[in-house]
């Protein structure tokens, strides 16, 4: 009776020991994978860009109501193009498996094209907008201040990547 009793506690321990690191495997994974937009976790991150950029910028209220106004049309006109882009390149995985759909594929490809295109073209547009508001001081300042962010983001996910072991 009491071999039973230790055999079924040894068990419940090893079963709880395997769900215990199933969900922590999983939970490491959500966490090592970069966060996209729309994820609660890219929000957190946007929002710490603003509060960055405001403090770096040394904006007043008016330039800073003005120019998040135009920051926000762009994120969200690259939000917008971004998923068509992936949307796109999806499909054109899709075509890649079937040989005779050159012509889909040169148009899949002109298409993915334009998109990127059109992200360079709203970004120039930003540029220019943005010109109207700051400082050309304060848009030197942004184009290094988002230059730095990106590369610090980068290095944030690459380490977040690593396993314990290689940090």
């Amino acid at each position: 009776m009491r071999c039973r009793f230790i055999a079924r506690i040894f068990v419940l321990s090893v079963f709880s020991l395997i769900a215990f690191s199933f969900l922590f495997s999983q939970d490491m994974r959500e966490r090592r994978r970069p966060p996209e937009p729309g994820d609660r976790r890219w929000d957190r991150i946007e929002e710490f860009k603003k509060l960055k950029m405001i403090e770096e910028l040394n904006l007043n209220e008016d330039e800073s109501i003005k120019f998040f106004s135009k920051y926000k049309t762009l994120n969200e006109q690259f939000r917008e193009t971004e998923k068509e882009r992936r949307k796109a390149i999806k499909e054109l995985e899709k075509l890649l498996d079937d040989p005779n759909k050159t012509t889909e594929l040169s148009k899949k490809i002109d298409y993915i094209e334009s998109l990127e295109q059109k992200m360079v073209t709203n970004r120039l547009s930003f540029m220019s907008d943005i010109k109207k508001i700051i400082t050309l001081e304060k848009v030197a300042r942004y184009v290094i201040f988002e230059r730095n962010f990106q590369r610090e983001l980068m290095d944030i996910v690459k380490d977040a990547r690593k396993t314990p072991f290689e940090r």
